[in-house]
Order: structure tokens, then sequence, then C-alpha cells
């Protein structure tokens, strides 16, 4: 929505919003449409003065954009503590939407997805080069997809806190969980952001519990379409008689209680993920 205000000349003040084609919609003009889509305030005043210098005297003409609620929203989701919409009225950086939305939680993978579609915005490129080692594939109808590491972006690198434009989509990618359940203190999913060994997954649940059968481990894994079964001795792999066994994202790791029998088949696992109905809420900033 755009208010064009001629000092001293009510009859020529005009307020109202772009055609299809970007021209301020039904502002009488002697000089044809003015195109006014991705330019400033100024250079709309500019040509409106340049116009109506035909038929006034040295007119003094002010142009306001007094709207901009019909851009598109920008989403984050992922691993945050809460999807939100945001619309801007203002620039904003990456690092303040991702404040807004509650932080991080601890199922960040430490990559961030920033897919721009193409035609949504006025600016053309996406800002500074990505940092290092991040990856840029541009695809041929115009979008833009840039990935940032978490790590860069903690690290205060300019490069890694782009500017957010309208119609940008962010999203901060989970890690691939793997699970420890049975004799442990915090049976729970682990977010690797790494290597995960059995010993280190089996700390990151609490320990193990009072009852638990430390010789008695058992690792359920699924590779395509049959599930394996790995027995794990955990005081051999203290002790330096067996390796330390390397964990794979969604394996299942079942420590057995003592007086109860050994599980033959993998647990069913949800993926404590709630789904999403509602549209994330929607916050403005101005």
């Amino acid at each position: 929505m755009v208010d064009v205000d001629f000092a001293g000349n009510l009859e020529y003040d005009w307020r109202g919003s772009l055609s299809a084609d970007g021209n301020l919609e039904g502002l009488d003009s002697v000089g044809g449409p003015i195109y006014a889509l991705c330019r400033s305030e100024n250079e709309i005043a500019g040509d409106v003065t340049r116009i109506y210098s035909s038929i006034l005297r040295d007119p003094q003409v002010t142009v306001k954009i007094i709207d901009r609620s019909k851009r598109p929203l920008v989403r984050l989701d992922g691993a945050v503590k809460t999807a939100v919409r945001f619309r801007l009225m203002r620039p904003a950086h990456l690092r303040e939407l991702l404040i807004a939305a509650g932080g991080l939680t601890d199922q960040a993978s430490g990559e961030i997805s920033l897919f721009r579609p193409a035609d949504l915005g006025c600016e053309k490129n996406m800002g500074p080069p990505p940092a290092a080692g991040s990856q840029t594939p541009r695809s041929g109808n115009g979008n833009q997809h840039q990935i940032i590491t978490i790590k860069d972006l903690l690290a205060g690198k300019t490069e890694a806190d782009p500017l957010i434009l309208s119609g940008d989509i962010i999203t901060v990618q989970r890690s691939q969980p793997i699970y420890v359940i049975g004799a442990v203190n915090n049976p729970r999913p682990i977010y690797s952001h790494g290597e995960m060994t059995l010993s280190r997954a089996i700390d990151s649940a609490g320990g193990l519990s009072k009852d638990a059968v430390t010789q008695n481990i058992t690792i359920f894994r699924r590779e395509e379409t049959e599930s394996r079964v790995i027995n794990a001795d955990l005081e051999k792999i203290k002790n330096g008689i067996d390796s330390d066994i390397e964990l794979r994202p969604f394996d299942i790791i079942d420590v057995a209680f003592r007086g109860r029998a050994k599980s033959k088949y993998p647990p069913v696992i949800g993926t404590g993920l709630e789904q999403v109905v509602a549209e994330p809420p929607l916050k403005i900033i101005e």
C-alpha cells in the first residue's frame, strides 16, 4: 500500500496498491503508468514529480510505503524450540530470527538450510558468499539454496549470518537419533553431531543403572530390509579386551536388566516428533 502526497494540492493526493504489472494502480497519470515494484520511496517520488511537473508548478511530492503485509512470510522450522512464521517489517538477520524462535534444540545437526524461492523479493543475490566448505547449489529456475554451519554462526562469521528476505524458508537440520533403552538412568534418544560409540552413548543416557547387566547389551541395527543383532559386553570394552562399537543412526541399544530375559526382537520406537497440524505462530519483526 503506497501513499502519494502532493503538498498544497489535496485533489491530487492518492493512496492505493500496485497492479499486477507493478504500477501504481489507479493513480491518474498524465504521462503514463508509474512503475513502483521494487523501487524506493524516493525513486517513486522522483517519477511522480517529473511527470506532474507538466501540469503543476514545482510539485512537492512525498511518497510513503504504508503497508507491507502482502509480502510473503519467512518460515523457520526444524530443530528449534518453536517453529515460527515471520512477517518482516524491517531488515533482520538469521541469528535474530533463531533467537525469536526460542533457540536451537539438542536435535540440531549443525547445519541450517536457507532456501530462497525465485522472484519473491526485489533482491537478486543471496548476500555475502557462504562460509568456506558450505554448499550453495543453484537450480536452473532461479531458486537459491545455501547451507550454513551453526559452528560458523556461533563463531560470529558475517557470511554465516545472512540478511533474511521475505519468502525465505529456513530449516535447522535435525540429527538422526540413536536410542538407548533398558537399564540406564535416563533412557532416551541421543542426537550425535559426530562419531558415537557404545560406551559414549550409554554415558550420554546417564550411565548404567544399579540393576544393569553390563555383559548383556544388545544393539539392534536396521540394514536395508533386514534387522541385525549385535551383542556387546561393556566390561570387556572398558578393559580393552573388545573394541568399542561405533554406532549408526537409528541403532537401538538395549541394556538388559538383572533377572529379566534378554530381548530377542527390536522394540518399537516412536519418532518422538509431534505431528504439526496447524500453521506455526506468526511473529512480526518491526
